[in-house]
């Protein structure tokens, strides 16, 4: 069966006698299929439809089984030196190790393998090992062997740079264009192949493995004449220049904001306003920076005006809406959702809009549309979306228009999924969908050529799944498209909403005329808006922010490896979330989106201060700025000033506001103790001294807290132009 010799001692053992029983089929063959092309020196990439992924875990048990059966029979190493494993689950990944059982001897892998950490701060050891790195420290040291988990959204994106011709990749779904720039030799393991192995592979062990069904997809189409002329008139003008000169850096920021604004759900004009709150830079201002980057060529430089002209258009329409259409949309779907009682995602573009979005709805319907508070909705951004996937969190999403090209691997998971369009979104999510199911089709056969140049003989697959695409109003999709070009395929939404591009993915360019260029020691180049407030480490004081234009050189700027431009307070909250209660997040939630919603009521601090001191408030403004500051302070330090906030916050008479204090003051002490954990960190690092300690001690305090300071680094500003 298969073509596997059962006489293959090693094949054998991974498929029977090594892995836990309880392990799917369809991880045991990955791991044969792992050393076979190791052994072949391929790059093999398995997309697995599973979160979390067993594979990684299998894939490193598949090469070190093979290395201990060639020791015992042949005296000689199988791996000649290290077994390297790139995750950003650095943590989680070493205690699965620790975990693992060898058969039914139930042997740890420690007792043959030591598994370590490696970083810029931690060496190599003396002897071969496991060891596990985040994507983003040095990993120029010589490996036997490289296994990269890219089942999590930061690794994906920079697998491309990685510095390896050779590895075994475990990743979601990707794209045709993805799958290219990495090389064709992939396996899809979606749920179609997984239940086809299990019934074909061994009929006795998985005897009842459920059939797959098809994912869902609605397209709820929203007649607007005004919003969708001008939004078309703008993809149609990007599209030429796209096709014209796609590799200028300004047109992939022109492509962020015209998808912000198909996409938005919120007033434009408060959002406008709560971006210039808090320091960032409005679209506004990010199109009119875009004017003087015009191209050097007189042809290209009309296409790039026009392309500004229609912008600019789009912007003035919905500046002058209220409301969007998609708001009234989104609120009609939710209602008729929570009827039904079936939970789903709102994922909205950047977490300021999502914060907004969910204030509006529950000025709508407070108590009916989100869980915790009588619903079954929740409201994320897009890259929260995608971190909540790639932790194996699923449910349906509704999702604001269709997805830019860096995020539509997601699209080829078996979740259902609701988009609200206007027409010619709905044409172009039909030429999606139609371009979705091609390239798994293609997927199918290419497995097979893989499996086959791998040794294996596997049956006749199974016919793939065909999504169900429904159209709320089938007129919207009947007119061709006259221009389709697909936008630049690394294009990140949410780095381009948020002013930021990753150098990984953004190309040689110099800085806009409203960033700046940053040197940091070891060659690392930042481009960051010059009003963006960076975070800085003061050996003795601590942390300390300021503005990218007032960098100085010696600076010792925090960043995190993985996500240089990352802001570390969000980074921080990120890293608590697995450790509050479900219930207590939804209050958290609550209060920022009460807060944000104040904010807008009152964006002059004074007039909020004179508000509170008229209800009895004895503090002064500055202590008042502090509750709506980004940190730990969250809210007021006493309880009888916290009633007096939530007095003017228009929150339900029926809330248990003690219980939205607790919240409050635990999250507070949580954000404290992270942050002494992380001046011990940033101390060891800047002494060169008590690195390992400091982390241990976070990694008793949760695996997350631990990936997240090990993630960590100083760099010294160089120089800044």
């Amino acid at each position: 069966m298969w073509g596997i010799d059962r006489n293959s001692l090693i094949d054998d053992a991974l498929l029977r006698r090594i892995y836990p029983q309880g392990l799917d089929v369809y991880a045991r063959l990955s791991g044969v299929l792992g050393r076979r092309a190791w052994e072949q020196r391929r790059r093999l990439i398995l997309m697995d439809s599973t979160r979390p992924s067993p594979l990684p875990q299998t894939l490193a048990v598949g090469l070190l089984v093979a290395d201990f059966f060639h020791r015992e029979m042949y005296h000689s190493p199988y791996l000649k030196g290290n077994l390297l494993i790139v995750t950003r689950q650095v943590g989680q990944l070493r205690e699965s190790l620790r975990e693992f059982r060898l058969g039914e001897a139930g042997d740890s892998l420690e007792r043959f393998w030591e598994i370590r950490t490696l970083s810029r701060y931690q060496p190599p050891g003396s002897r071969p090992a496991i060891y596990l790195a985040n994507p983003g420290w040095p990993l120029e040291h010589p490996f036997a062997a490289v296994i990269i988990d890219a089942t999590d959204p930061r690794v994906l994106a920079c697998l491309e740079n990685l510095p390896f011709n050779h590895y075994l990749a475990v990743t979601p779904p990707l794209d045709e264009a993805t799958l290219a720039r990495l090389g064709r030799s992939a396996v899809l393991w979606d749920e179609a192949a997984k239940g086809w192995v299990a019934r074909e592979f061994n009929r006795h062990e998985h005897p009842g493995h459920p059939a797959s069904s098809p994912s869902y997809r609605w397209v709820e189409v929203i007649e607007d004449a005004e919003l969708d002329k001008v939004l078309w008139a703008a993809y149609q003008q990007l599209a030429e220049a796209q096709a014209m000169f796609g590799g200028f850096f300004p047109l992939r920021q022109a492509w962020g904001l015209f998808h912000q604004l198909r996409m938005l759900s919120v007033p434009l004009y408060r959002l406008e306003n709560l971006r210039k709150h808090k320091g960032r830079p409005t679209l506004r201002d990010r199109l009119d920076s875009l004017e003087p980057e015009a191209p050097s060529h007189p042809v290209q430089r009309l296409l790039w005006q026009r392309v500004l002209d229609r912008l600019s258009e789009a912007y003035e329409a919905l500046q002058h809406r209220d409301l969007p259409p998609k708001f009234f949309a989104l609120v009609e779907w939710l209602e008729q959702h929570n009827a039904e009682l079936r939970s789903c995602w709102v994922v909205a573009t950047t977490q300021t809009e999502a914060i907004l979005l969910q204030s509006l709805c529950m000025d709508v319907s407070p108590r009916q549309l989100f869980i915790g508070f009588g619903g079954s909705a929740e409201v994320l951004w897009s890259n929260e979306e995608e971190r909540r996937a790639a932790q194996g969190l699923g449910s349906e999403r509704l999702l604001l228009g269709y997805r830019s090209a860096s995020q539509r691997y997601l699209d080829l998971g078996p979740a259902n999924v609701a988009v609200l369009a206007y027409p010619f979104e709905a044409r172009i999510e039909s030429y999606l969908c139609e371009q979705r199911q091609r390239w798994l089709e293609y997927l199918v056969t290419e497995r097979d050529r893989v499996l086959h140049s791998l040794g294996l003989k596997p049956p006749s697959p199974p016919d793939l799944p065909v999504t169900r695409l429904e159209f709320s109003k089938q007129k919207a999709v009947v007119q061709p498209l006259s221009v389709l070009t697909e936008e630049a395929p690394r294009l990140d939404l949410h780095a381009l909403a948020e002013y930021q591009v990753n150098p990984r993915t953004g190309g040689n360019r110099g800085p806009t005329v409203e960033e700046m260029k940053v040197e940091l020691e070891g060659g690392l180049i930042l481009y960051l808006p010059k009003t963006r407030l960076v975070t800085l480490f003061v050996p003795g004081q601590g942390n300390v922010e300021k503005l990218a234009q007032q960098l100085q050189p010696g600076d010792r700027m925090i960043i995190f490896v993985d996500g240089v431009y990352d802001d570390l307070f969000e980074r921080i909250s990120e890293a608590l979330q697995p450790l509050v209660q479900m219930e207590e997040r939804l209050y958290l939630e609550l209060w920022e989106a009460a807060k944000l919603k104040l904010q807008v009521q009152y964006p002059n601090m004074a007039e909020l201060h004179r508000a509170l001191a008229r209800r009895g408030l004895e503090r002064d403004p500055t202590t008042v700025r502090s509750w709506f500051a980004k940190g730990q302070t969250l809210a007021p330090q006493q309880f009888h000033d916290f009633l007096l906030l939530t007095s003017i916050m228009g929150l339900p008479e029926s809330l248990n506001r003690p219980q939205l204090w607790r919240a409050i003051e635990n999250h507070r002490t949580r954000h404290r103790q992270l942050g002494r954990l992380l001046h011990r960190v940033l101390e060891s690092i800047v002494s060169g001294s008590g690195y390992e300690g400091s982390l241990r001690e976070a990694r008793q305090q949760g695996i997350s807290l631990e990936e997240l300071l090990s993630a960590v680094d100083v760099r010294r500003v160089v120089r800044r132009s």
